[in-house]
């Protein structure tokens, strides 16, 4: 049972929702209310928007929102911000002309996959366009529902869709986590069972690597359906051999670590398990050379 979209499908992707709302059965609208209602007693201070977040995420340029991040403490901002986009190299505050990217981008993913879209918006409470200077575009555990996206100007709609799905697999996780815990010990795995990043190349803590392997499939799987064909620059992530190949070293390096399986709780061991053997299947081996527009 996985927590992620292109994974597991919608039943389990709501599946830690459904958790929350103490009902198995709850479709989307009926999660909209004991959502929000987790949200405002678990962070009290992250502004969830207006009525209208808990139907559609909302692109927005909140001071008191940059205000909270800048807020973290320096030994939480570097754990928490699931930023892998690197150096966002920003020349001018121009949030108008981010909402407007973002915002087609995100239309067009309703339209490919209205499920992924609605699960989308009712996960995904705001998307905060503004704080140019911070060059900030990720996620936080501390701020569930909120995506950072300080992202520089130029990003074709392929690149914007991979991210806004990237973000999106992070909030499903939080959220999963919360409701059925990944690991046996939270702290040691959020500073110990350091293996390879997929994402970023680099050996981090296990919490971390596992978040990024999930994201890594999950990209991999999107890249299978019609968003694969969206323009694309390659910025926001690898073309897919480079990608694949990547996530097969973070499973082996997992798989490597005498530390780590102690660490997984059964949810976390199962997501582990699925994305082995997501990446074991013939045709994901194959999506280097099938997939001709990141390659």
């Amino acid at each position: 049972m996985i927590a992620v979209y292109h994974l597991g499908g919608r039943k389990v992707a709501l599946a830690g929702l459904r958790r929350i709302a103490g009902d198995p059965e709850a479709g989307i609208d009926d999660l909209r209310t004991p959502y929000r209602d987790w949200l405002s007693t678990r962070q009290p201070a992250v502004t969830i928007g207006s009525e209208s977040t808990a139907h559609r995420a909302e692109f927005c340029d909140d001071p008191e929102l940059w205000k909270l991040l800048s807020s973290h403490p320096a030994t939480e901002v570097q754990p928490n911000i699931n930023s892998d986009y690197g150096p966002m190299g920003l020349n001018e505050d121009n949030p108008q002309g981010r909402k407007a990217a973002l915002e087609g981008t995100l239309d067009q993913l309703r339209e490919i996959d209205p499920d992924l879209g609605g699960i989308f918006d009712l996960v995904v409470n705001r998307i905060c366009v503004g704080g140019w200077s911070t060059g900030v575009a990720g996620s936080s555990s501390a701020d569930i529902g909120v995506i950072w996206a300080a992202m520089p100007e130029g990003y074709d709609s392929g690149d914007l869709a991979e991210f806004l799905v990237h973000e999106f697999t992070h909030h499903l996780l939080f959220i999963d986590e919360a409701a059925f815990g990944h690991y046996t010990d939270p702290q040691a795995a959020a500073t110990g069972g350091m293996s390879l990043s997929a994402i970023r190349g680099i050996v981090r803590p296990l919490a971390f690597v596992l978040h990024g392997l999930v994201v890594a499939v999950e990209i991999l799987r999107l890249r299978r359906g019609p968003v694969g064909a969206l323009p694309s620059t390659g910025y926001v992530h690898p073309d897919t051999q480079h990608l694949y190949d990547s996530s097969v070293a973070c499973v082996r390096s997992i798989e490597a670590s005498t530390e780590i399986r102690p660490l997984l709780s059964r949810r976390g061991q199962a997501l582990f398990d699925s994305c082995r053997a997501t990446l074991e299947l013939t045709e994901m081996k194959r999506l280097g050379t099938l997939d001709a527009t990141r390659s």
